[in-house]
C-alpha cells in the first residue's frame, strides 16, 4: 500500500511539472507574440513620426501625453516613444540674456553664455528684461527680440520683457509663419511702432502664438493692433491673460486679427 502511494505521488509530481512546463511555454509564446506586435507598432509609429514637422510633432505630443503616461509594454519594457524632452535655456539677464536665449533656441547653438538650443526649446526667465535696441526688422517694423521661427516656450515666472522708454521705437516680439511661441506668465510692455503701416506694437504674430496667464500692456502701434496683431497665417490662443492699456491710432488698440 505504501509503495502504491509512493508511485501515485511520483506520478502526480510528474504531471504537475509537465503541466507547469506547458503553461510556461504558452506564457513565453504569448510574450513573444506581444513583443513582436510591440516592435511592429513601434516601427509604424517611428515611420509616422519622421514625416511630421516640428509643429506637427508638438501637436501630436500634446494630444497623446495623457495616454502615454505610464504606458509601457512587456517584453523588455518596450515603450512607445514620446517626443524628445525639450531643451532648457536659463535667461538670467546677465550670463544669458533673453535675446541670446532666443538666438540659441533658433540656431540650436550656444550664444553668449546660454545653453545650446535643441529642437523645441523652453526658455526660463529668472529676471526681467529691458530692451534698449532692436534685434532686427521683421513684419515691416523694428523688433526688440529676434524673430521666432521655430517652437519656443518662454516661462516668464512673472517677469516682464519691456522696451526702455528712452530707446528708439520698436515692437517687442514677432512670430513668423513657421514659428510656434508659447508665453507662460510673461508681461510684454513698452513696445512702440510708428510707421504708417505699423501693426502689432507689442507682438506681431503670423504663426502660432499661445498666451497663458500673461499680460500685454502699455504697447502702441500707429496703424493697428496696439497690443497684438495676428496676420493672415496667424493663429492666436489666449488663456487666463490680460490685454489692456494698449493703443492704436487707427484701429484695434488691444488685438487686431486679419486671419479667419
Amino acid at each position: 500500500m505504501d509503495t502504491y502511494r509512493s508511485f501515485e505521488c511520483i506520478e502526480q509530481e510528474a504531471t504537475r511539472r509537465t503541466l507547469a512546463g506547458l503553461l510556461a511555454q504558452r506564457r513565453l509564446g504569448f510574450f513573444d507574440r506581444l513583443a513582436a506586435r510591440a516592435r511592429w507598432r513601434l516601427g509604424r509609429w517611428n515611420a509616422y513620426w519622421s514625416t511630421l514637422s516640428r509643429r506637427g510633432r508638438r501637436a501630436v505630443g500634446r494630444r497623446l501625453a495623457p495616454a502615454l503616461l505610464g504606458a509601457s509594454l512587456l517584453a523588455g519594457l518596450v515603450m512607445v516613444p514620446a517626443p524628445a524632452a525639450a531643451a532648457g535655456i536659463i535667461a538670467d539677464g546677465t550670463i544669458c540674456t533673453i535675446v541670446e536665449a532666443i538666438q540659441s533656441a533658433e540656431s540650436d547653438t550656444a550664444v553668449g553664455g546660454c545653453a545650446s538650443g535643441s529642437g523645441a526649446d523652453v526658455i526660463t526667465m529668472t529676471a526681467g528684461a529691458t530692451l534698449t535696441t532692436s534685434s532686427g526688422y521683421y513684419a515691416n517694423d523694428d523688433t526688440g527680440l529676434p524673430q521666432v521661427t521655430t517652437a519656443i516656450t518662454i516661462e516668464g515666472g512673472g517677469h516682464a520683457i519691456a522696451r526702455d522708454s528712452a530707446a528708439p521705437d520698436f515692437r517687442i516680439l514677432a512670430v513668423s509663419n513657421t514659428g510656434d511661441l508659447t508665453l507662460n506668465d510673461v508681461t510684454i510692455s513698452g513696445g512702440r511702432i510708428t510707421s504708417f503701416y505699423s501693426s502689432g506694437g507689442g507682438i506681431y504674430n503670423n504663426g502660432l502664438l499661445t498666451l497663458n496667464d500673461s499680460v500685454v500692456s502699455g504697447n502702441e502701434a500707429y496703424n493697428r493692433g496696439g497690443g497684438i496683431s495676428s496676420g493672415p497665417a496667424g493663429t492666436l490662443v489666449i488663456s487666463g491673460s490680460a490685454i489692456n492699456d494698449n493703443y492704436a491710432y487707427f484701429t484695434s488698440g488691444a488685438i487686431y486679427i486679419s486671419s479667419s
